[in-house]
């Protein structure tokens, strides 16, 4: 495509995010195309842009660090609990006490944070100075270097986030 966006699914597991976006687009009938590349245990999805008004700046700000758009940060309840959805399904996980979300970009953390008190969710967070340099070997068995400091969110298990993940563990709500 000449204007082309991409979105890259790193994990076969996160088939539910791939088939919502084939389902936004071909809604929104953007012409699009999977990469589905088994060996690499990913997904790369290629979209022409010119009906599509979401870019670029949506997700990341002037230092190209990962963000959350200012005029999401205040959207519906049901829409709030998508965006974090997303950013849980990409960069999160939920276990039986608790969500996590981990990111090296404090504004994600904090925004993340932010839209969770909205919902009644509280959240606390902590940085991983040890995590800088450490190598880290992927499903794929792909090594990478952690180069920027890591922050994780923890987040009490409340019913409009859990209930997004069929798969997630049982576990007592707040």
């Amino acid at each position: 495509y000449r204007n082309e966006a991409r979105i890259f699914l790193g994990c076969v597991a996160k088939i539910k995010t791939l088939e919502f976006v084939e389902k936004y687009l071909t809604e929104r009938n953007i012409n699009y195309s999977v990469d589905r590349r088994p060996n690499y245990n990913c997904f790369t999805v290629r979209f022409a842009t010119l009906k599509f008004l979401f870019n670029r700046t949506h997700l990341y700000d002037e230092n190209k660090t990962k963000t959350v758009y200012p005029d999401f940060m205040n959207l519906p309840r049901e829409k709030t609990a998508n965006i974090l959805r997303g950013l849980i399904e990409t960069d999160g996980s939920i276990g039986e006490k608790e969500i996590s979300l981990s990111s090296t970009s404090l504004s994600i953390i904090e925004n993340a944070r932010y839209m969770l008190l909205r919902l009644g969710a509280l959240a606390s967070g902590y940085s991983k100075p040890n995590d800088i340099g450490k190598e880290h070997t992927m499903k794929n068995g792909r090594k990478i270097t952690s180069r920027k400091l890591p922050y994780v969110l923890r987040i009490n298990r409340i019913k409009d986030i859990t209930d997004f993940f069929e798969l997630a563990p049982k576990g007592e709500h707040f």
